[in-house]
């Protein structure tokens, strides 16, 4: 129901702010280790140009590759080869099976079940959490820039709605969900509101809190109570009033609140 709908803050662990300074500063430094290794594998490389069979160095234990008993993946655009012996897992050791899900993380290999106990795997590109980069939501993990609205994919950063099994940015929410207030006919939108949406529902219309008030007088309607004439609503003060000058049948009503 549109009433039990709430805003409600993303929780991180770390803050994002902090995970994606982290993370750009690892990159910073994991940039000139890789360059350095990949000037020392093609300098070695070219040392053996011209042997039989050459096809490369092993990106786990160096050594050279010959023949056909290597494989090849690509990691973040780039090819990398393996002796079939040095294909494993960092975690359990086992042989990675060959053309199955692949899981990366600081120059280590991964298998799916082990990326998924140890290290955890984001709920939406099921792909490896990197160093603690990354936002909770219930027993599922997602990188920040994953957890996003299904609707605009802006990354969620401070809030969402949950709805139909996905989340949603307040904007998107109050464009397609939000309902419109009987009485002022503005939309009840989210953004406009500080913490959780108040919204009256009363005879099957929606109300802002500050718009439930008597038509009349325009005042509050004490504890959301109050009596409809030609489904107006009047507080008991002014239909009181008005029943000494017409024959009127009060009607009371205690509406919902959400």
């Amino acid at each position: 129901m549109l009433g039990d709908i709430k805003i409600r803050s993303l929780r991180t662990e770390p803050h994002p702010e902090n995970s994606f300074r982290m993370a750009s500063e690892r990159r910073q430094s994991n940039v000139a280790d890789d360059l350095e290794a990949i000037l020392a594998n093609l300098k070695s490389d070219l040392s053996h140009v011209g042997e039989q069979d050459f096809e490369g160095h092993c990106q786990k234990c160096n050594d050279v590759i010959k023949g056909a008993g290597f494989v090849c993946v690509s990691i973040r655009g780039s090819a990398y080869k393996y002796h079939k012996q040095c294909y494993t897992c960092h975690q359990c050791h086992n042989i990675l099976p060959v053309g199955k899900s692949l899981f990366y993380n600081d120059g280590d290999l991964f298998c799916e079940s082990c990326a998924s106990d140890d290290l955890g795997v984001c709920a939406v590109c099921k792909t490896i959490l990197s160093e603690g980069t990354y936002c909770t939501l219930g027993n599922h993990k997602f990188h920040p820039k994953c957890f996003t609205c299904r609707q605009c994919q802006t990354i969620l950063h401070k809030q969402y709605i949950a709805s139909d099994g996905g989340f949603l940015c307040v904007a998107c929410y109050d464009n397609k969900y939000a309902p419109t207030c009987a009485k002022c006919c503005n939309k009840i939108r989210l953004a406009d509101q500080d913490a959780h949406v108040s919204i009256v529902v009363h005879k099957d219309q929606t109300y802002h809190m500050n718009c439930f008030t008597c038509t009349k007088c325009n005042q509050k309607l004490p504890n959301l109570s109050g009596c409809t004439i030609n489904n107006k609503l009047h507080c008991q003060t002014c239909l009181q009033e008005m029943q000494k000058t017409s024959n009127i049948k009060l009607r009371q009503s205690s509406p919902s609140t959400k």
